[in-house]
């Protein structure tokens, strides 16, 4: 068994609505996400994975604001921020990241042709850690 962890830094922006808090939260965050596979076997080059392909999948988020939006609302973009402004339609805790980047490594791992050989290659966890604390997504 091959067990593979994979880092990559991630700098994002989001507004986060608290209905315990009367002031909606713009910041941008830095966050370390790190992603942990496993698989029985390996592809043909000697590898159960390219490390740069699940950082890529990551990189891809870096530098957007997340701005949860429901159906139902019409919202103005944030100006202040300078990144790509996401509307994502889960409030963007470090909880739901963590499960949003789960479900997109576990969809490309599948779909990829590169790994289409592999098929004990899953994605066994995702921790986002962040200053004063970290978020491990790990479903059964």
């Amino acid at each position: 068994m091959y067990k593979l962890t994979i880092e990559q830094d991630l700098n994002i922006g989001r507004e986060l609505r608290l209905p315990y808090d009367i002031d909606n939260k713009d910041f941008g965050l830095q966050w370390k996400v790190v992603v942990v596979l496993e698989s029985q076997t390996l592809n043909d080059w000697g590898m159960a994975v390219d490390f740069s392909h699940v950082q890529n999948l990551i990189k891809e988020h870096d530098g957007h604001f997340l701005q949860h939006v429901r159906q139902t609302e019409q919202t103005a973009e944030f100006t202040t921020y300078p990144g790509k402004h996401i509307h994502c339609p889960f409030p963007p805790t470090m909880e739901n990241l963590a499960a949003f980047l789960w479900e997109e490594i576990s969809l490309y791992l599948k779909q990829s042709p590169h790994y289409k050989d592999i098929r004990t290659l899953k994605v066994c966890s995702v921790e986002i850690q962040a200053d004063g604390g970290s978020v491990c997504y790990a479903p059964a």
